[in-house]
């Protein structure tokens, strides 16, 4: 497995003033965290992507969520598509059989 992250921290300080005199400041910060996860096996590779927005570093919880993704990533390699099936639609009480229409689907 390889991967690639990116994380923005910002501060924003908020002065307000209004026309009665009172002043008011607030400050509040944010951090941005973006995370690309390549997995290979054999000749297929997958990639899982992790973006979190959180206002405070302690609430990012770092370590679950990459934990999460990885496995994430290693259960898309063993994924496969489900088979194929065709048939019409049926629909059980006599009283839907109006709104019924043959309906196919391909996978």
């Amino acid at each position: 497995m390889a991967w690639s992250a990116e994380c923005v921290a910002q501060e924003e300080t908020v002065q307000l003033h209004n026309s009665r005199g009172m002043e008011a400041t607030q400050r509040s910060t944010s951090v941005d965290v973006e995370r690309v996860l390549l997995a290979r096996s054999g000749e297929q590779e997958v990639e899982s992507f992790m973006e979190l927005t959180r206002r405070q570093v302690a609430d990012l919880q770092l370590d679950d969520e990459v934990k999460r993704q990885a496995q994430y990533a290693v259960d898309l390699l063993s994924a496969t598509a489900p088979p194929s099936y065709r048939d019409r639609l049926r629909c059980g009480k006599p009283r839907w059989q109006r709104f019924c229409v043959r309906v196919y689907w391909k996978l």
